[in-house]
């Protein structure tokens, strides 16, 4: 919707609205034949000069080409239950039907088929975070690389929450372990972070203020072989010392990694209620 403003009408004039970008499915291919024009279309103005990887990264694109990427991701807060709508999670789910993903609430400005506006914004639109940078994940993944994707990742189900002040601490410690170990190991790569800038999605265009920028290795991290439903997607980048920040008053800030993590939980929510001050980020 926003290609008009961005002097990118003739890519908005190719995309059928009536049809989704899904690769597979109940669908087939067809989504992808209807939108390939559109989708496979490279907008510069969604990489991020500092990123390698920017336009040229992900796995496999709608047509191979590899060239639809995204450095900037819709901000969904502190939530991790957005790939679980129905609330169905055994830990280790594998596949989640596509007629479980309708409107869902998150506690961010983002979220799947549904709009949040000013007037959702309670906490203030120039302390809610409305989108963060993050790296392009390479083509291929070699043991304990950095800046890929973890996935088939056993979390507890009780991790994925509206807000993730809800989960314990010890689940969180432990998820956050789970991680952190399958990244060591070097098994289960994931390499669709920023991908598809037209697919709706976590991972691809979608993050959450649950991790603190650059403050893993992994980019994210799912309990599924499809990271589109990682309920983990970090903000991150090839800055040093952190990361650039659209706030949702339209203003940039540049968020360090020093920053607190309850800082930035508080940052991701638009009605969390909580107090910020504008000296601790």
């Amino acid at each position: 919707m926003m290609l008009p403003f961005l002097e990118q009408q003739a890519v908005y004039n190719a995309a059928n609205f009536n049809w989704g970008v899904e690769e597979g499915g109940a669908g087939g291919s067809l989504p992808i034949d209807i939108n390939v024009t559109a989708a496979d279309s490279q907008i510069n103005g969604f990489i991020c000069p500092s990123d390698p990887l920017g336009g040229n990264g992900g796995s496999t694109s709608f047509s191979g080409n590899d060239r639809d990427t995204s450095n900037y991701y819709g901000c969904v807060g502190a939530t991790t239950s957005l790939s679980v709508p129905n609330g169905v999670d055994t830990g280790t789910i594998q596949f989640i039907p596509t007629g479980n993903f309708p409107s869902t609430s998150s506690s961010g400005m983002f979220t799947f088929q549904a709009c949040y506006g000013i007037r959702d914004c309670l906490d203030g639109s120039s302390n809610t975070i409305a989108y963060s940078e993050g790296v392009v994940n390479p083509a291929n993944a070699g043991p304990s690389i950095k800046n890929v994707g973890v996935s088939n990742v056993g979390m507890d189900p009780t991790f994925r929450q509206l807000d993730i002040r809800s989960v314990s601490a010890n689940v969180f410690a432990a998820t956050i372990a789970l991680c952190d170990q399958k990244w060591q190991s070097g098994n289960s790569f994931d390499t669709q972070k920023g991908r598809d800038w037209a697919h709706g999605c976590m991972t691809q265009t979608l993050f959450n203020t649950v991790m603190t920028p650059n403050a893993r290795k992994w980019t994210h991290c799912s309990n599924t072989g499809s990271t589109t439903m990682a309920p983990l997607s970090n903000a991150n980048s090839y800055h040093s010392g952190g990361v650039n920040t659209l706030m949702t008053d339209g203003s940039v800030r540049f968020m360090k990694d020093s920053i607190a993590q309850t800082v930035w939980w508080s940052l991701g929510t638009r009605a969390g209620g909580e107090v910020v001050s504008a000296d601790s980020y």
